[in-house]
């Protein structure tokens, strides 16, 4: 939906209750977005402009938007032109907690919650959208249509945030920390997603049955092609840091020793700890042919139909990273003759000055600027180095996120409803099976954390599923309506959830794939109430069960990486994927009814 734009899109379908003849890897519902087609025969121009303004940092936005539809004879063709850009910002704070001891007290009662980290936050974002659509459509007779539909979508994300980190240990009350310290960091990108879609298919409407058939291609991408991050911290020795927490939710720091809260404002002598470049690439392809063939009998007051379809679908998705991490940097170097000059934060910082952010006082200076960054690096790039954490850190993030996967999906059905007078009853089954194979990289360290070697890891493996179904509509009036259901349904889990991979995140946090995930699997109990009026006005309310096995969660603890008596292991945040045997979910809402459908699979 961020790649999208709704000028391009004629109706959405939300799917609360599966059918037979429906994709079967969704168990909360389905969302499907059908394109504009022409429809008047006389010529139609749509054109918007329309522009705002950004409050927070008094910053454009503005979109352009262009249609054309028109139907001359047989022919149908409809043309879509969209542009939208829009400057944002953002400002937040954030923390991290963990649940520990007091420094320097004992007793079965020291465990309590502290900070670890208090992150103030400003970003600068500008979102570009550009999309172009088509649809041709061609009537052999009036019983018979062929269709060609295309569309084109970019969308950009330049982010730019800035961060002041507080990290804090050594708390001996919840809010008196002994070692602290303070990182202002960098993190500057532009994600770029790209879709394509191509469709070709054909509704042929007989008498006696109706056959639809369409083959499908689809792609996209997302590039990061300049990523970089860096953090400068703090000079010297700890800084003891109290938090004033008279209100919780913005507590405010300040520095009750003399002796080292001069660090603190240091900014001469802020150090690089860190400097990332990442270049990042995805790509998702998708082949699609479906059949889909229906037979209708009876008369007006006992009728229904039988059908029968299949689908076919052939996915091929990939990611690869390249990255760059720098540990240090010298201004003198035995290796390259020319000196540089020094570097602390108050070499590259911007413009940047705020002292009253989220309107709280916050004071927000010193922090790296992207273009003093960039530029410094391009003129000395021979005085920055990897150091052996650096290099350990550049294999890890270049290999570990990296993988490859295929999905071959076949899918078959069949189903019959039959409506006698106010009775409707739908049953079927549906078949899916398909075949993954998966490719990542495990990276090996050394006990004292040090990139030690790589091996390749591939996985293969069939997911299977008989997903039967049962339907009930009963017509109190025309308008009135009460339906029933008992549907089976899966999904399936997240890329990043079970490709066999290992990775560190930042600095202190650690995701692990597990290949081993099985699908969910869903037995879907379904009871709604609808009314209509004209107009399109329409209310529901109801109430499902759903009995789901093997449920997917994630599951964090903090730990270290390799036993702490053995090395300086640093401690982290380490993030798994499990899975239940069973979990059951109950809920009831009033009105329209939202669902979570099932995951995202970018």
């Amino acid at each position: 939906m961020d790649v999208i734009n709704a000028s391009q899109i004629q109706t959405i379908e939300v799917a609360k209750v599966l059918r037979p003849d429906m994709n079967g890897d969704a168990i909360g519902g389905t969302v499907n977005l059908i394109t504009k087609r022409a429809e008047s025969t006389e010529p139609i121009f749509n054109v918007t402009l329309a522009g705002g303004i950004n409050a927070l940092r008094n910053t454009p936005n503005g979109e352009l938007q262009f249609t054309f539809s028109q139907r001359k004879g047989r022919v149908g063709f409809l043309l879509n032109a969209n542009y939208n850009e829009s400057r944002q910002g953002a400002d937040n704070m954030e923390f991290k907690y963990e649940k520990g001891v007091f420094f320097g007290q004992s007793g079965s009662y020291n465990y309590h919650i502290q900070y670890t980290e208090v992150q103030l936050r400003h970003y600068d974002i500008t979102r570009r959208r550009t999309g172009l659509s088509a649809t041709l459509d061609y009537y052999l007779d009036e019983n018979k249509i062929i269709y060609v539909n295309g569309m084109y979508n970019r969308f950009s994300d330049q982010e730019t945030r800035r961060r002041k980190v507080y990290t804090l240990d050594d708390a001996i009350s919840e809010s008196t920390y002994l070692y602290g310290g303070i990182d202002h960091d960098l993190k500057d990108r532009e994600k770029i997603q790209n879709i394509s879609t191509m469709s070709l298919g054909a509704e042929h409407h007989w008498n006696w049955s109706t056959l639809k058939y369409e083959v499908a291609w689809s792609e996209a991408r997302e590039n990061q092609p300049d990523r970089m991050e860096v953090v400068f911290d703090n000079p010297g020795q700890a800084i003891t840091m109290k938090w004033d927490r008279s209100d919780p939710n913005f507590p405010v720091v300040r520095f009750p020793d003399p002796d080292n809260a001069t660090n603190a404002y240091d900014y001469e002598n802020y150090e690089m700890d860190q400097l990332l470049f990442e270049n990042h690439k995805a790509q998702d392809r998708n082949i699609i042919g479906r059949l889909d063939w229906e037979i209708p009998y009876g008369t007006s007051d006992n009728h229904g139909y039988v059908k029968f379809g299949t689908l076919l679908r052939a996915k091929d998705k990939s990611r690869d990273i390249k990255a760059h991490s720098f540990g240090a940097y010298f201004p003198q170097s035995n290796l390259y003759p020319l000196p540089g000059p020094e570097l602390s934060v108050a070499t590259v910082h911007g413009e940047l000055y705020t002292d009253n952010l989220l309107n709280r006082g916050y004071v927000m200076e010193y922090l790296p600027d992207p273009d003093e960054m960039r530029a410094f690096y391009e003129r000395y790039p021979t005085l920055f180095v990897y150091g052996d954490q650096g290099i350990t850190e550049s294999l890890e993030r270049t290999y570990a996120q990296d993988y490859t996967a295929t999905e071959d999906v076949q899918a078959y059905y069949g189903m019959a409803s039959h409506n006698w007078r106010n009775l409707m009853v739908l049953g079927g089954v549906r078949f899916e099976r398909t075949n993954i194979t998966y490719e990542g990289y495990q990276i090996f360290k050394t006990s004292s954390g040090y990139f030690s070697e790589m091996d390749t890891v591939t996985d293969d493996r069939v997911q299977q599923f008989l997903l039967p179904n049962l339907q009930f509509k009963y017509s109190i009036t025309p308008d009135f309506n009460v339906r029933a259901a008992i549907t089976y349904s899966y999904a399936r889990p997240n890329f990043r959830d079970v490709i066999p991979y290992g990775v560190q995140n930042e600095r202190t946090e650690v995701t692990f794939g597990n290949p081993n995930i099985r699908y969910h699997y869903a037995m879907n109990l379904d009871f709604l109430v609808e009314r209509y009026w004209k107009g399109r006005n329409m209310i529901s309310r109801g109430i499902f069960y759903k009995e789901i096995d093997d449920f997917i969660f994630n599951y964090q603890v903090f730990g270290y990486e390799g036993d702490p008596t053995q090395s300086n292991y640093s401690k982290v945040q380490i993030e798994l994927h499990l899975h239940l045997f069973r979990r059951s979910h109950r809920q009831t809402l009033s009105g329209q009814r939202q669902h979570q459908c099932g995951g995202d699979r970018r």
